[in-house]
C-alpha cells in the first residue's frame, strides 16, 4: 500500500526537474499577421530567459504565411517578434512581456502594427559622428516607452528606425558611447510622425557631470532619490537619463551649458521634502558636495469638480500662508480617482488646485499642517460667468439686470425696474440664441423665441424695481454656455420689453 503524497510537496521537485532537462524539445507556436489578417514573412522569434540566461533557439522564424513553431527549452520567457528591417517592411515590433513555455505553447494570432521610418545622423558640434548613441522612442498619445528595433547609431552615426504614426518623442542617450568619445549631453526631440521623415544631422552638444550625495535629515543616503533638471527661463525639463541616486544616495547625471533649477525627488513613500536649486549656472563638472533632506509630513486629498466628479490631472501647488513662498513638490498631480499625496514640511500653507483642462483654480487657505492632513478641493466647473447688456438700437428701456453671477448649481437673481408702470406683472423669458433687433408695438425683440427655451420668470411688480429669483441646474454641461435673456413689463400705459443679457454660466 503507498503512503499518501502530497502533490504540493512534489511541485517544487517538479519546477527543478522541468528546468534541468536539457534536451526536452519544447515549442512556442502561432502566427504573425498584419492588422489586415495577412501572414508576415521572416518575423524572427527572440526569447529573454527571465529567470537565467538566455537559451538558443530553434526554427525561429516565420514562414512564408506568417507561421512559426519554434523550438525552446521550458521556461519563463519575454517574447520579442522582430519583422524584417527598412525597407523590406515597416511593420513594427511585437511583443509577450512574461509567457510560460512547456510542452506546445501555441499564442495564437500576434498583429504587428504599421509604422513609419525615422532616420539621421548623429553628430558632435564639431561634425564627427557619434557611434553606438541608444535611441528610445515614446508613444506620446499612450504616454508609453515602445519596442524599438535597431536602436543605436552605427559607426557612421546613422540610425534607421521605424516607429508609430502619431507624437512621439525620439530619446538619444549618449551614456553607450565607445570609450574615449567625448562627453555628450542626451537630448529630447519632440516629433509628429505622418511618413517616412529623415532628420538629417543631428547634434549633440558637450556635456557636464553633476555629481553630489543625497541625505536624509540623520544622515542615511536616501536611495532612488529623482533629479530632474528644468530650464530656469522656459520651465521646460532636460532629459536626463540615469539620473536616479544609487545605493549610496549618489547621483551622476551629464547635462548640457545652462542655468537650472535643479529638484530633488525623494522615492515615493519617504516622508521627506523634496528640494529644489533655482538658477543653478552650469559651465562645467559639478560637485554640489552633500545634499540634506528635510523630514515631513503627508498632505492629501481629492480634487472633484463642481458636481462632484473626480479632476484627473489637477495641479496641486502649496504657498507658506505668511510668506507665499511655494513649497518644492513632486509628483503633485491628482490621479484618475482624483487623489493627490504630496510631502510638506509642518506649518500653515495655502493650498492651490489648478486644472488646466477645466480652466479653472481654487485654494484652501490657512491650511494647519501640524501632522499627516486631509484637505479636499472643489474645482470649478468652468471659468466665472459673465453678464453682458445688448440693447439693439436701444430703443428699449435699460431695466434689466443680473444681481448675481451666474454659476453652475447656483442661484440666479435678476431684477426689472417697472418704473411708470402701473403695478402689474413683470417677467424674464430666456433662449440659446440671440435675434437681431426685431420692431413690435413693446419695442425691439433681442432673443430668438423659435430657439431652445431655457428659462422663464414671472411675478407681480408694484411699479417699481422688482426681483426675480431663479437657479441654474447643478449641471457640468452647462459650464459656459451662453443664455440670452429679455424683460418684460406689464402694466399701464402698457406692456413694455426691455434691453437683453447675453449671460455665459460659469463654474
Amino acid at each position: 500500500m503507498f503512503a499518501p503524497v502530497s502533490y504540493r510537496s512534489l511541485f517544487p521537485s517538479f519546477l527543478l526537474l522541468l528546468f534541468t532537462l536539457p534536451d526536452r524539445a519544447d515549442t512556442l507556436s502561432g502566427q504573425v499577421t498584419s492588422t489586415s489578417g495577412a501572414g508576415i514573412a521572416g518575423v524572427r522569434i527572440d526569447v529573454e530567459n527571465l529567470a537565467g540566461p538566455d537559451p538558443s533557439v530553434q526554427n525561429d522564424t516565420t514562414d512564408a504565411f506568417g507561421n512559426f513553431a519554434a523550438i525552446v527549452p521550458a521556461g519563463l520567457y519575454r517574447v520579442i517578434f522582430r519583422p524584417p528591417s527598412p525597407p523590406a517592411t515597416t511593420f513594427l515590433p511585437g511583443e509577450i512581456e512574461s509567457l510560460f513555455v512547456v510542452g506546445v505553447s501555441d499564442v495564437g494570432v500576434i498583429t504587428l502594427g504599421t509604422g513609419v521610418t525615422l532616420s539621421g545622423r548623429l553628430v558632435q558640434s564639431s561634425g564627427v559622428p557619434v557611434a553606438n548613441v541608444d535611441l528610445d522612442v515614446v508613444d506620446e498619445s499612450l504616454g508609453e516607452d515602445i519596442l524599438v528595433l535597431n536602436d543605436n547609431s552605427d559607426p557612421l552615426g546613422l540610425f534607421t528606425v521605424v516607429v508609430p504614426i502619431g507624437p512621439i518623442s525620439l530619446q538619444v542617450d549618449p551614456s553607450t558611447v565607445p570609450p574615449g568619445t567625448a562627453t555628450l549631453a542626451p537630448r529630447e526631440i519632440a516629433l509628429t510622425m505622418f511618413s517616412e521623415t529623415h532628420m538629417g544631422d543631428i547634434v549633440l552638444q558637450p556635456g557636464f557631470v553633476a555629481t553630489g550625495v543625497v541625505l536624509d535629515p540623520i544622515g542615511f543616503p536616501v536611495v532612488n532619490a529623482d533629479l530632474d533638471f528644468d530650464d530656469s527661463t522656459t520651465g521646460l525639463s532636460l532629459y536626463t537619463p540615469g539620473d536616479n541616486t544609487d545605493g549610496f544616495g549618489v547621483f551622476s547625471v551629464v547635462v548640457p551649458v545652462g542655468i537650472w533649477d535643479i529638484r530633488i525627488c525623494p522615492p515615493p513613500g519617504a516622508l521627506l521634502v523634496s528640494k529644489t536649486f533655482e538658477n543653478f549656472p552650469l559651465t562645467g563638472d559639478l560637485s554640489t558636495g552633500v545634499l540634506f533632506l528635510e523630514a515631513g509630513v503627508q498632505l492629501s486629498g481629492t480634487v472633484v469638480d463642481c458636481v462632484g466628479a473626480p479632476v484627473q490631472g489637477a495641479d496641486i501647488d502649496v504657498r507658506d500662508s505668511s510668506t507665499a513662498i511655494g513649497v518644492s513638490l513632486c509628483n503633485d498631480n491628482t490621479d484618475s480617482f482624483g487623489n493627490y499625496a504630496v510631502v510638506v514640511p509642518t506649518g500653515v500653507f495655502d493650498i492651490l488646485f489648478t486644472s488646466n483642462e477645466l480652466g479653472t483654480t481654487s485654494q484652501n487657505s490657512d491650511v494647519p499642517v501640524g501632522a499627516n492632513t486631509v484637505s479636499d478641493g472643489i474645482l470649478p466647473c468652468c471659468p466665472p460667468g459673465s453678464v453682458t447688456v445688448v440693447n439693439g438700437s436701444g430703443v428699449n428701456p435699460v431695466a434689466l439686470q443680473a444681481l448675481t453671477v451666474p454659476t453652475v448649481g447656483g442661484a440666479l437673481e435678476l431684477e426689472i425696474d417697472a418704473a411708470g408702470h402701473a403695478p402689474d406683472f413683470v417677467g424674464v423669458f430666456a433662449f440659446s440664441d440671440p435675434l437681431a433687433a426685431l420692431p413690435t408695438p413693446a419695442g425691439e425683440l433681442l432673443v430668438h423665441p423659435g430657439s431652445s427655451p431655457v428659462f422663464s420668470l414671472a411675478r407681480p411688480h408694484l411699479g417699481g424695481p422688482t426681483s426675480l429669483n431663479g437657479s441654474i441646474p447643478l449641471n457640468s454641461a452647462l459650464c459656459g454656455r451662453t443664455i440670452h435673456a429679455q424683460g418684460v413689463i406689464l402694466g399701464a400705459p402698457g406692456p413694455r420689453l426691455t434691453n437683453a443679457l447675453q449671460i455665459s454660466v460659469g463654474g
